[in-house]
């Protein structure tokens, strides 16, 4: 019976949308203090600190670093391309390159936001161009981001490492074949779709293009080869990885690539602590919750449950799965969800899904600048976005122009077409969304 009430209550606060670190936290604690035994409360704080300060922890932060560094100094589009010209002219189309492009990305990555919300953007954009319909076009950018976490480098496989002490390199070499066999199976889903639907191919590239895409993507895939090449022949531990991720893709991003500045790495860096904040919190109270399991038996108990309910270990493997399948559409959805605001905003130029996006000082400056609410601010952009699209290189850019202000979106290589016409003005035009007074030369 605890079990039961322990899992429903559990489940329950995160199907309600209770933040995952709070609804193990409630969890615990609440349990705790009705079965009377809120003494063992006082082991907690002991036990969140030691769930987030071991050694292989530190790769995390390091990761979603690397990961965010791609996606601002040019990496991501590079390996777009690339994958473009190999894939490109299969049935399916840049469906086939989307796969592809997450496939790559994850050996260098290992999280599915950071390919939803860099690859993502870049993905639809030239699916919807190309005539695929949108809905399948979000569909698949969100389902090979997933893909992230299984081919090594993977976030998660390090948590998992950390929490039952298995080995980190290991667990990465054996996410190889999952994570292809992932991609051959909706690589074989797009082309049985495309071919229904007739989606459009691509024109097949002379074999001089491709090695010329080949060429400007190398030091990008020199990511991958560097990371599993530098773990598989111990030059290094998966944590040492990371930090080596992290520094080559700076380097690309400001002395190769030159599309990363001061200014953009500050802001990669504050958004890698808030979301290394964020995970790290979620496993150092998942520690917490994990000796509670412990010390209550909880554990024991399910697997008596299920071996009450059959002996067949294919079918108690079966049960797990089916009870982890369904937690997981219920909490796993922030790729998804990514995908679709990047969607909305940047294909059927949702005001409201461009609010969501904008950081907290866009609408400040807007405020203080035209002395309008936000209200009134997203109530503009959205009746004159894309007005002055076509001269600042079509649906990359928006131009609120009421108020001279210009807002970029997708990675510097997406809009070098619109680098050249902008310099000329004094403007920014740079990774993510970024927003410059237009109004001397409107």
């Amino acid at each position: 019976m605890l079990a039961l009430v322990t899992c429903v209550l559990l489940v329950g606060l995160m199907v309600l949308g209770v933040p995952i670190a709070a609804s193990m936290g409630v969890t615990s604690i609440g349990i705790f203090t009705a079965l009377g035994q809120g003494d063992f409360l006082a082991v907690m704080p002991q036990r969140i600190y030691v769930g987030a300060t071991s050694l292989t922890m530190l790769a995390i932060p390091f990761f979603i670093f690397a990961g965010n560094l791609m996606n601002t100094g040019g990496i991501t589009d590079r390996i777009f391309g690339f994958a473009r010209a190999c894939v490109g002219h299969w049935p399916g189309g840049l469906g086939q390159v989307n796969i592809l492009s997450s496939v790559i990305f994850s050996g260098m990555s290992g999280a599915a936001v950071a390919d939803a919300a860099g690859l993502g953007a870049i993905e639809m954009k030239a699916m919807n161009d190309a005539g695929f319909d949108k809905t399948f076009s979000a569909g698949i950018t969100a389902a090979s981001s997933t893909i992230g976490p299984v081919i090594p480098p993977s976030i998660p496989f390090v948590v998992y490492a950390s929490i039952v002490g298995a080995s980190v390199g290991k667990l990465f070499m054996a996410g190889f074949l999952p994570g292809l066999l992932m991609a051959v199976a909706m690589g074989i889903s797009v082309y049985s779709t495309s071919e229904r639907k007739g989606y459009p191919t691509e024109p097949k590239m002379p074999w001089k293009l491709r090695m010329k895409m080949f060429v400007r993507a190398i030091p990008s895939l020199m990511t991958i080869v560097i990371i599993i090449g530098g773990i598989w022949g111990g030059f290094f531990t998966p944590t040492e990885a990371a930090v080596v991720a992290s520094a080559y893709a700076l380097i690309l991003g400001v002395f190769v690539y030159k599309e990363l500045k001061p200014k953009d790495v500050l802001k990669v860096l504050k958004e890698s602590m808030l979301q290394s904040c964020k995970t790290l919190f979620i496993i150092a109270v998942a520690n917490f919750l994990a000796y509670f399991l412990t010390h209550q038996r909880i554990p024991n108990m399910v697997i008596e449950g299920i071996a009450s309910v059959t002996t067949n270990p294919q079918l108690q493997i079966l049960i797990i799965i089916g009870v982890i399948v369904g937690i997981g559409v219920n909490m796993g959805t922030k790729g998804a969800k990514t995908v679709d605001k990047y969607w909305d905003a940047h294909v059927n130029c949702d005001a409201e899904a461009l609010a969501d996006l904008c950081p907290d000082d866009f609408w400040n400056y807007i405020s203080d600048t035209y002395d309008l609410t936000e209200e009134e601010a997203v109530d503009a952009m959205g009746r004159y976005m894309n007005d002055y699209a076509d001269s600042l290189g079509g649906d990359l850019s928006y131009e609120w122009k009421q108020s001279g202000v210009v807002v970029g979106f997708g990675s510097s290589s997406q809009l070098d077409t619109v680098r050249e016409d902008t310099d000329k003005f004094g403007l920014k035009v740079s990774s993510g969304i970024c927003v410059e007074d237009r109004k001397s030369v409107v």
